[in-house]
């Protein structure tokens, strides 16, 4: 009881459910959506112009763009709004409506900025009038000295910009401005500006280049590097200007790394050139295998159809062959053992398709039934010429069968 009696006028709530939170948040978005559509509406309605005589912007009132059939630019202006105001509307919060780019605005722009042009020379004429650039020749750098306290510091004043102290001098070039520097002697066209690139060669590491380095970045031509000496000697403080060891031990490490890649283009030449040659001779004994190939399997077929490649264009029975073994005798051909008449072959007895025509005459001979059983020589003999007269379809008719006697 007493803890409600401290509450005087508060009011107890009960702990927000699930529902009303996601109200809640459902509000806020609806709201938020709102304003942004209003304020679109708004800059649509409304154009920022700049005005000439008070040096102020005014917010002039153009109305709702609603195009008609006859004026598509047909606007409505609403009586309640001033046409007319200095002040933003407030229901613009922070937005701001875009502003109307006049001849008066840009006028006024380059007015601005050829002030502020003129703003950072006076300010860079002060900073060369009230600091000196000197050179540590201890660490090999530049400072600078204020000449009205004495303060000396690393980096260059915040007024200076971009400027360098002194755009000639070759000591404070990077990169790009000692490419530039070739690209103005007219060494573009020769590649230099790659070779400059590869090897970032700066101010301070040109400076200490000797002859044979000019050579490591591809100059060869005498007249370019005395060409490129000539505009450095040029310089007043060149003279007396000292290498720093830094510079010195960068120049050394480009010659040891322009030996290495030049022992390594050696190497690529040979290799490639020992490997050439072994890929050629590769190519050769490729070739000549192949040629061997092709003319072992060519003699193979050659060996194969000799005989079928000369028949196979006769028409009919050779006169080669009839004159040797007559007109019925059979002979071997790509069809087998047998026999042409006019372009019809017939073929020749099984029994000779594996053996040669000479074997003919002893197959027929031991079909001969005649037997002898205690017979002389000269019986035989007769039984032999029987059976060649047989054999040889009667061409010895007349001859006699005793002609041994």
């Amino acid at each position: 009881m007493l803890y409600i009696l401290t509450l005087f006028r508060s009011q107890l709530k009960p702990f927000m459910t699930y529902d009303v939170a996601a109200f809640k948040i459902q509000n806020l978005f609806h709201g938020r959506k709102a304003h942004h559509l209003v304020v679109e509406l708004l800059q649509a309605q409304y154009n920022k112009i700049y005005d000439r005589d008070t040096g102020h912007f005014y917010y002039f009132y153009d109305g709702i763009l609603t195009p008609t059939p006859t004026d598509p630019a047909f606007r409505v202006k609403s009586l309640l709004a001033t046409p007319v105001q200095w002040k933003k509307p407030l229901i613009l919060f922070s937005k701001d409506i875009k502003i109307v780019f006049t001849e008066d605005l840009a006028a006024l722009r380059i007015q601005f900025a050829f002030r502020t042009m003129k703003a950072k020379q006076f300010m860079r004429i002060l900073v060369r009038k009230f600091f000196q650039y000197c050179y540590d020749p201890i660490t090999g750098k530049h400072y600078y000295r204020n000449t009205v306290n004495g303060h000396s510091m690393w980096r260059k004043p915040f007024s200076l910009g971009r400027e360098k102290w002194d755009p000639e001098d070759v000591r404070e070039w990077d990169v790009d401005e000692v490419v530039y520097f070739f690209r103005k002697l007219g060494f573009k066209k020769y590649g230099y500006c790659d070779a400059i690139k590869d090897y970032s060669v700066d101010g301070l590491l040109l400076l200490t280049f000797e002859w044979e380095d000019y050579n490591y970045l591809g100059i060869t031509q005498s007249m370019h590097i005395k060409q490129t000496l000539l505009q450095l000697h040029r310089r007043k403080w060149f003279h007396s200007h000292i290498d720093h060891p830094g510079d010195i031990e960068r120049r050394d490490r480009l010659r040891r790394h322009h030996n290495v890649d030049a022992a390594a283009r050696l190497l690529q030449r040979k290799y490639r050139a020992r490997y050439g040659r072994a890929r050629f001779r590769a190519l050769q004994e490729v070739i000549r295998l192949g040629r061997q190939k092709a003319d072992r399997e060519a003699a193979m077929r050659d060996g194969q159809n000799w005989w079928p490649h000369r028949v196979r264009d006769f028409s009919g029975l050779d006169p080669t062959i009839k004159v040797q073994h007559g007109k019925r005798r059979i002979f071997q051909t790509i069809k087998g053992w047998g026999n042409y008449e006019g372009d019809k072959f017939i073929p020749g007895p099984e029994a000779l398709s594996d053996t040669h025509i000479s074997a003919e005459y002893a197959i027929k001979l031991d079909k001969v039934e005649t037997k002898f059983t205690g017979g002389d020589v000269t019986d035989a003999l007769n039984a032999i010429d029987v059976s060649q007269d047989h054999i040889m379809g009667g061409a010895k008719k007349g001859a006699s069968s005793k002609r041994f006697n």
